[in-house]
């Protein structure tokens, strides 16, 4: 059975796909925070993505990566920040999302090179067109609807890459 290594296992988005993919392959998950109730079950891996020698270990005997792991907002955006410090939760670094998002990929990519993993799914987002949280707090430029890959992107901020 192939042995598939989702990322970012404990968040929202992982629970759709690891209910999808868990009777037709052998899972194991990868998170630093504990798993939920209903992923338990699994293997897990305990580690951060931003720990190359962690990713060395979620991905030895691993067939394909489904790469969810991610910070899912921008933790540079001071109005983003200010929306997490209203809900009385903690701030991370104002760096977590690209220290996260682009050197964690990094890691935990160089680790799947190392360890021959010839297959890795990612998980992206539309705020890539740079449409999402704007620094500038100017509206999107919007040239054509429906956006699709074609439309230019307008990136300010750590999320959008």
């Amino acid at each position: 059975m192939t042995k598939v290594l989702v990322t970012g296992a404990s968040g929202r988005f992982a629970e759709y796909v690891v209910k999808s993919l868990r009777d037709d392959y052998e899972l194991v998950l990868f998170s630093r925070s504990p798993l939920p109730e209903d992923r338990a079950d699994l293997p897990w891996v305990q580690g951060d993505l931003n720990d190359f020698e962690a990713c060395r270990r979620a991905v030895e005997g691993i067939d394909v990566i489904q790469h969810l792991g991610a910070v899912p907002w921008p933790s540079d955006n001071p109005a983003a920040r200010a929306r997490v410090a209203e809900r009385g939760r903690e701030l991370p670094p104002f760096d977590a999302t690209m220290r996260t998002n682009i050197m964690g990929t990094y890691y935990l990519m160089r680790a799947a090179v190392e360890a021959g993993v010839q297959t890795v799914v990612m998980a992206g987002s539309n705020c890539a067109f740079g449409h999402c949280s704007r620094l500038s707090c100017t509206p999107y430029p919007v040239r054509y609807l429906p956006l699709d890959e074609e439309h230019p992107s307008d990136v300010q901020e750590s999320y959008d890459y």
